[in-house]
């Protein structure tokens, strides 16, 4: 199946488009220890950096899409995708 590369792979949402509010399917956060913990919703620090996230493209509120450069870690608060906690061995 060919899926053009805006195109989340989770919830198949369209990430350029302003339609796409939330991925809901990136709910949870699936450690490699086995931990499960509920994923940070899009908030941005002040107002003025926007209503959707620059990198993905969801709404304040919004579960942001898997590899988003502005996913938060659950676990550790950082960035999920530099923080080391998605990192076996680590935890």
């Amino acid at each position: 199946m060919y899926l053009p590369l805006n195109v989340c792979v989770f919830c198949f949402g369209d990430i350029a488009k302003e339609q796409v509010i939330s991925c809901e399917n990136n709910r949870y956060i699936n450690f490699p220890d086995g931990e499960v913990r509920t994923s940070i919703p899009f908030f941005p620090l002040n107002i003025l950096e926007g209503l959707r996230c620059p990198d993905c493209n969801v709404r304040i509120g919004g579960y942001h899409h898997p590899g988003c450069e502005h996913e938060l870690c659950p676990r550790c608060g950082e960035k999920l995708s530099s923080c080391g906690c998605m990192q076996k061995g680590d935890n």
